[in-house]
């Protein structure tokens, strides 16, 4: 979703090509004597690096799951879209495809938005 090619801080602040970046941080990661008690702590470790640039880019000395997004969206642009730009209804026959009209609770969904 930003995987732009410059540095942005609209969501919180990311490097530019983010997802490039990410990668090259779980190759880089110091995995060395990461298996412990004979579980090998190494793509954990890998996860870590990765996770680090979208929530510790600046370099602070902690992760802060609790706070709050330090940019200009959050997840009410999800709820304009699915009800008035391209909401799909979703039934439950499965033999024809997910997105059918089959017991979709059309006032349900009315309602909601």
């Amino acid at each position: 979703m930003v995987n732009y090619p410059y540095e942005t801080n609209f969501i919180g602040k990311l490097p530019a090509w983010p997802v490039l970046e990410s990668c090259k941080r779980a190759a880089g990661a110091d995995i060395t004597g990461k298996l412990i008690d004979s579980f090998d702590y190494s793509n954990i470790t890998r996860l870590a690096a990765m996770f680090n640039l979208t929530y510790n880019y600046e370099g602070g000395t902690c992760f802060d799951m609790n706070a709050g997004g330090s940019g200009g969206l959050d997840d009410s642009g999800w709820t304009v879209q699915t009800c008035s730009q391209f909401p799909m209804p979703q039934g439950d026959d499965p033999a024809q495809s997910c997105f059918t009209w089959n017991n979709w609770y059309e006032a349900g969904h009315t309602q909601d938005c």
